[in-house]
């Protein structure tokens, strides 16, 4: 869920030893079809998120989903645990998510939930900080 700590969690799966964090928090390939645009400049530490980085381009390019290649992105990561944070994924059509987990047969989820009303102010100072709303 939005507004629930999914940058916290990346900053702590990012600092640990045995993750491999891809340069971009929220890749939102899964909900690509609903055009969501990511906000934050990724990072790039080194060439193997700057490889990660270039074939996320070219696979969001395609008009559809491609697994297979979406699993080859983290093929960099070696033996290292990663994933991919995108509050969006928990909006799937069940389609979708059938799809991935046919495909990743081993995938975990962690989903974060906040409390309604506390999310919506930590959103609305969110956007008074950024002067959105005044």
């Amino acid at each position: 869920a939005h507004k629930a700590g999914t940058t916290w969690l990346y900053q702590q799966l990012d600092s640990h030893p045995d993750f491999w964090m891809p340069p971009v928090k929220e890749l939102h390939y899964l909900d690509q079809l609903s055009k969501v645009q990511r906000a934050a400049q990724p990072r790039c530490r080194d060439e193997r998120d700057l490889l990660f980085l270039n074939r996320l381009k070219s696979l969001s390019a395609e008009p559809t989903i491609d697994l297979e290649n979406y699993g080859r992105l983290f093929e960099t990561k070696a033996s290292l645990l990663s994933g991919d944070i995108s509050p969006n994924y928990s909006t799937l059509s069940n389609e979708v998510i059938r799809q991935v987990v046919g495909y990743f047969p081993n995938l975990k989820v962690i989903f974060l939930a906040r409390d309604p009303v506390e999310r919506v102010w930590s959103h609305l100072s969110m956007e008074v900080h950024y002067r959105q709303i005044k």
